[in-house]
């Protein structure tokens, strides 16, 4: 996920957050996250042996999509699609290629092809835990959640997959989009165990806590966010929620103006000027 990527994230999430989301996941979320290409000398992550000797095609292909990566970053998009087609053409069978493909097409909107191309990246590397990761958010934004739940459980089983902060993060917010509270409760406490200051988790499983009843909880997730530079119009929106269910009015009334001061302009400036909170 990019800062740049236009790819469809989870309803309401912070622009802030979604910075962090879109380094990380690929719709994706909250969930884009480009794999650098795995160079020559470096063991596969998901369990693969030691790389052997590239091919003069492959160091091209290889070359040529560290470009395409680079461009499609900055969201230079056209200058990416030209780098990866020559990425493919030296090497049809780079499996990296195809994921990035994959990714495009799905910031495209073009589910098929997305899907096609991250299938195709699965066919030529099976033990890519990144692909099978791209392909169960792209499930998710389609509100194919049972498939999407069967990669993440998959891609979580990868031996030696060095990113299942990110898979269980994705899968919760999956999950809450599901309507699945509870789940979604369990794989973002999962993620957060991982990746204890990650924001983005901070605040899906502060809504998740309060969704379950864990108001408490939540209150006390909220207030660490909103107390660092992560914080944004939904976050404070989250936090003024809580501490109006648990009437406490001063500290609601210290994120009320926070918020009317920061973001005047929000959607939620105009919720709560409007009293309508989600209860």
């Amino acid at each position: 996920m990019h800062r740049t990527s236009q790819c469809q994230l989870p309803d309401g999430l912070p622009d802030r957050l979604a910075r962090w989301l879109l380094a990380a996941l690929l719709v994706l979320v909250t969930a884009c996250a480009v794999r650098s290409p795995q160079l020559p000398w470096t063991t596969d992550e998901a369990g693969g042996s030691w790389a052997s000797d590239e091919s003069p095609d492959r160091r091209k292909a290889r070359s040529r999509l560290e470009l395409a990566s680079a461009y499609f970053e900055n969201g230079q998009m056209d200058i990416a699609l030209q780098e990866l087609h020559q990425s493919l053409v030296a090497d049809p069978r780079y499996s990296p290629s195809w994921n990035l493909s994959g990714l495009m097409h799905m910031q495209r909107g073009d589910v098929v092809l997305a899907e096609r191309s991250f299938r195709t990246a699965m066919d030529l590397d099976p033990r890519d835990a990144q692909v099978q990761h791209n392909m169960g958010w792209l499930m998710c934004q389609q509100a194919r959640y049972s498939e999407s739940f069967d990669w993440f459980q998959r891609v979580s089983a990868v031996p030696r997959y060095s990113e299942r902060a990110k898979t269980h993060r994705a899968w919760g917010i999956c999950a809450a989009k599901a309507g699945r509270p509870d789940l979604a409760r369990e794989q973002l406490q999962i993620s957060q165990r991982l990746d204890p200051l990650n924001p983005v988790t901070r605040y899906h499983l502060a809504r998740a806590l309060w969704v379950t009843g864990q108001v408490d909880a939540a209150r006390a997730l909220a207030r660490i966010l909103n107390g660092t530079s992560a914080a944004s119009a939904q976050t404070l929106w989250l936090g003024i929620q809580l501490e109006r269910q648990l009437n406490d009015p001063v500290a609601m009334g210290e994120l009320a103006a926070l918020l009317l001061t920061r973001y005047p302009h929000s959607p939620e400036a105009a919720a709560l000027q409007r009293n309508e909170f989600d209860d």
